[in-house]
């Protein structure tokens, strides 16, 4: 689910439709808080999307900061790690930290110039997401995330080519044989 459904009535109200009819079939869960102004504004609407807890959430460190009013990354974690059984706190060039429960693992960014992070948050959970239900850990699907977000950051436009995602699943298959 898409944290932007909070900004309105019907978009919270598909969410959370959707949300029990995936509880009900025993789907699991994700979420984003896609945004800092979704936090300061539609908090009531998040809370009630991430609900009794979810399976997976992602969210930058600024949103991170602002959702729990610290800049205190362990308590940050601490209350993060309370709101999904995985969670995703991207941190720009400092990579991401996945939380498991009381278990944090720090998975380095690509190495790049970021000229427009439009996009990258997006591209993170959606190749986390692939790469978790294929099968491989979460910090190989962090690992493949934050590969496929760098390339996003390092471009104008929010859209790779076939060939740069060729080049990436490339290195992943190598990443992953180690």
């Amino acid at each position: 689910m898409e944290g932007y459904l909070a900004a309105s009535p019907t978009g919270l109200q598909a969410a959370l439709q959707g949300r029990q009819i995936a509880q009900d079939a025993g789907v699991k869960l994700a979420t984003t808080l896609s945004d800092v102004s979704m936090i300061n504004f539609c908090r009531e609407g998040l809370d009630a999307i991430i609900g009794q807890g979810l399976d997976y959430l992602f969210c930058n460190e600024e949103e991170a900061q602002v959702w729990c009013g610290s800049k205190d990354l362990q308590a940050i974690c601490q209350q993060f790690s309370q709101l999904a059984r995985t969670v995703c706190l991207t941190r720009g060039p400092q990579g991401c930290i996945v939380l498991e429960g009381n278990q944090q693992t720090t998975v380095p960014a690509a190495s790049v110039k970021a000229l427009d992070t439009n996009g990258a948050g997006d591209m993170f959970a959606g190749a986390f997401m692939y790469a978790a239900t294929s099968g491989h850990s979460h910090a190989q699907a962090a690992w493949l995330a934050n590969q496929a977000a760098g390339h996003v950051v390092s471009q104008y436009g929010n859209r790779l080519t076939p060939e740069v995602m060729g080049s990436i699943k490339t290195r992943f298959a190598q990443h992953v044989a180690g």
